[in-house]
Formats: structure tokens, sequence, C-alpha cells
């Protein structure tokens, strides 16, 4: 580790503490503190005790990439999944087709329900 890396660690460290007086000076929430690391170990020593922290490791493949496409859809497919409000009523974002199975739908009473409820909005 050069002296030089250590001395832009420390302008970033000190960047940072600026940003955080300004923030307070003009927040009325509680404003959150970053720290700033300068890592000295080899990058073997992350791979092998730190797994979790490395996203591409040293041949250049992805170890734990997250494709964000893929999580926002899935999130978003919970989100509007039906929900039953009271016995026998659910409430839904969109219609259910009969061969659209992405959403366990319970019953064709259900799906009249949803789509009746769709049609009503």
């Amino acid at each position: 580790m050069t002296r030089s890396a250590f001395a832009l660690a420390e302008r970033f460290k000190h960047a940072i503490e600026a940003k955080a007086r300004e923030r307070e000076r003009t927040s009325k929430g509680e404003v959150v503190h970053y720290n700033v690391f300068v890592v000295t170990d080899h990058f073997s020593e992350f791979e092998v005790n730190y797994p979790h922290l490395v996203a591409w490791d040293s041949k250049g493949i992805p170890s734990n990439w997250n494709d964000f496409a893929i999580r926002e859809r899935e999130e978003i497919c919970n989100l509007t999944q039906a929900t039953e409000v009271c016995d026998g009523l659910w409430v839904c974002a969109h219609t259910f087709r009969s061969d659209d199975h992405t959403n366990a739908v319970p019953s064709s009473e259900t799906q009249m329900t949803c789509q009746t409820i769709k049609m009503l909005s």
C-alpha cells in the first residue's frame, strides 16, 4: 500500500465528514455516518474468509451476483398476488387468466371476484 493510497483515503474521509456536517445542519432527521476503510490484505484473503463481500472473484467470475431486474420482477409478482380480505373475497392488482398459474388462485370463484373488482375500479 502506498502513501498516496492512504492520502486519497484521508481525502475521502474529510469529504464524507464535511458532507455529514452539512446534512446535520440542513436535515431534520438523523444523519447516517459513513466510514472509509483501507484494505491492506491480499484479495485472496477476502475470497476465502469473506466470500459474501466479493461480487467478482479473482478469475473475473461473478460470485454473489444479483440481477436486479429479475429480483424486481420477483418482488412485483409477490406484491401483486391475490389477497383474501375476508371469507371468499379476494383482491388483486390484475385479472387472472385461466392459463396463468404464476399467481396461485384458489378457485374459479376467486378469478371471477378478482375480475369483478378489476372491472369496478
